[in-house]
């Protein structure tokens, strides 16, 4: 078996023997007999520091693999545990308190899994020490422009990461608090990383005063001078700024604390956006709903959908700075004098319209016509490696889903002699899929949908001016897999991650089939099923980010811990690893 080191910067790990052989699929896991025994486990919960000391009250977790079997004890003074009683199986282990960071027995850092304990009939298992360190703290003041607290305010510390040059909001570590009475806030148990420290403003209109109404209150002479513009508290992150690229980065070692980022809500000026809709006859359109949608999210600001049913005018009041797409859907059934619409919508034309405006405090109309939806249609093919019988068209269901900001989607069912039509679309880069029912749905797999020449399962579907015809779906029973076993250097199941993804570089990209990864076992076992056949690596991660999965610069530090495999049509392959050292 051969092993290749890695970079330790993503956690990138080794390789071996690749055998050409159909894999076993590994057994289901069964809930497991009673939860009573004659095996034993106990330990200790130290600090990290040294000299270490015992951690009291820590909270022990044990679970025991396949069941619902999940205990949890209490260390005593001298931060020892015991689980006493246990039925034979495999075991994981965990501790945390409080503010420190949880960690599992046997991982390596913060974060990763850690290894499983397998305990026999009257075994007594004494677990080496698990260490807690203090997480990280984050804490200051948030004040409104005159210097005032707020309280009750909701304030976060939300990872970043860096994707195509853009910020996004690493979900998967996220903390919050509340400030108190006097706007204070004190985030704690954070996991070494980079962060940005946001507020979520609360939804507040005030109105600006002007200097000429100061002077006017002083000397009331003639009549008063216009109000100010409205203004609107704005979720703003630390030092002071709504733009998140101007957002500072607050980089935190193991136990760092950072208790001086004060800042202060931003206003800024809101607007009112009047949205007048008109009919195919030109006249006032009621029935339907009005969206608007942000084009461009800020990943560290909550700033919602907001809905509205189509009356011939609405207008949208305290809109902040921003782009915004406008799109209403309806159809062309008449409505009673409560806007609810009077027939069957299976034979009323679907209708739409959408606009795009950047709205900067001033305030604005639009003005929306509204027109016939679009259609795409094709047929349903199948292709099977096997000579097994065609089920029936009839249970494939197709879907396109608007990827472009303001949504527009539309589903349907093929007919009986496989040919389809999808309505109600709205232009726009799109996205197609497609499944069957029943139980075909545990044998038949869609392999491709192609259009022009494009794959459409790897490109989107561009729903244009006009009907989109003549695309083919097509569904195997033949899927490619990857199975196999991952170890650690001493021969042990590890319970790390698995990642696949292509040579071809073309497809790093966000939302790609062909980029897949799946957590190997308690027993090391692994398994990643249906991406097309080509050339792709493979490597094992102790840690995966899903939002940077699809990021070339990732992969491309991956590459070189991994190794090349290649996939024919629903070719099956064995590929067992071993971590490096």
């Amino acid at each position: 078996m051969t092993r290749i080191k890695t970079r330790a910067l993503f956690g990138a790990v080794l390789i071996a023997s690749a055998v050409a052989l159909t894999a076993q699929v590994p057994p289901r896991d069964q809930a497991g007999p009673a939860s009573t025994g004659t095996a034993e486990i106990s330990g200790s919960v130290l600090t990290a520091a040294e000299p270490a000391q015992p951690v009291r009250r820590a909270v022990v977790a044990l679970v025991r693999s396949g069941t619902e079997d999940a205990r949890t004890t209490i260390s005593d003074e001298r931060g020892q545990y015991v689980f006493a009683s246990l039925p034979a199986g495999r075991y994981t282990l965990s501790a945390k308190k409080d503010s420190m960071l949880f960690i599992e027995y046997g991982a390596v850092r913060f974060g990763q899994p850690g290894s499983a304990i397998v305990l026999t009939d009257g075994q007594r298992f004494v677990a080496k020490p698990m260490t807690l360190t203090p997480g990280g703290v984050v804490a200051g003041r948030v004040t409104d422009r005159n210097g005032r607290g707020i309280s009750n305010l909701l304030v976060r510390a939300s990872g970043v990461v860096v994707v195509g040059g853009e910020r996004r909001e690493r979900a998967t570590s996220v903390f919050s608090a509340t400030t108190n009475a006097h706007g204070e806030y004190r985030i704690f148990g954070l996991l070494p990383g980079e962060y940005v420290v946001h507020a979520s403003a609360p939804a507040a209109v005030e109105t600006a005063v002007t200097p000429a109404e100061l002077a006017w209150a002083t000397r009331p002479e003639g009549p008063a001078p216009p109000p100010g513009r409205p203004l609107s508290l704005a979720s703003t992150m630390f030092p002071g700024t709504v733009d998140a690229n101007a957002a500072q980065i607050i980089a935190l070692v193991i136990g760092e604390q950072r208790v001086d980022l004060d800042f202060r809500l931003q206003s800024v000026p809101v607007a009112r956006v009047t949205v007048n809709v008109t009919g195919l006859d030109g006249l006032p359109a009621r029935g339907g709903t009005l969206t608007q949608t942000p084009k461009r999210s800020n990943p560290f600001a909550v700033v919602g959908i907001n809905r509205a049913p189509v009356a011939g005018s609405h207008v949208f009041t305290g809109v902040t700075p921003g782009e915004y797409v406008y799109v209403v859907r309806g159809d062309s059934r008449p409505v009673d004098a409560m806007g609810r619409p009077v027939g069957a919508a299976e034979t009323a034309q679907i209708l739409w319209a959408l606009a795009e405006a950047t709205v900067a405090g001033e305030d604005i109309t639009i003005d929306l016509r509204l027109r016939p939806a679009l259609s795409v249609s094709g047929r349903i093919d199948f292709q099977s490696a096997s000579g097994a019988a065609q089920p029936d068209s009839s249970r494939v269901s197709v879907r396109v889903d608007r990827l472009d900001p303001g949504g527009g989607n539309g589903g349907g069912t093929a007919r009986a002699d496989g040919t389809f039509t999808v309505n109600g679309l709205i232009p726009g880069a799109s996205q197609i899929g497609a499944s069957i029912s029943g139980e075909a749905s545990t044998r038949w797999f869609v392999s491709s949908a192609m259009f022009g020449g494009v794959d459409l399962l790897d490109e989107p579907l561009q729903v244009g001016t006009a009907d989109a015809s003549n695309i083919v779906i097509t569904f195997t029973d033949s899927r490619t897999q990857i199975a196999g076993t991952l170890t650690d250097a001493a021969g042990q199941p590890a319970p790390l991650y698995i990642l696949l993804f292509p040579v071809d570089r073309e497809y790093w990209k966000g939302g790609s089939r062909r980029i897949a990864f799946a957590r190997a076992n308690d027993a090391g076992r692994y398994e990643i099923n249906g991406f097309p056949p080509g050339q792709y690596y493979l490597c094992a991660l102790t840690e995966i980010d899903t939002q940077l999965l699809f990021a070339p610069a990732y992969l491309d530090q991956l590459q070189p811990a991994a190794i090349k495999i290649a996939f024919g049509e629903g070719e099956k392959k064995t590929q067992n690893l071993q971590i490096g050292r």
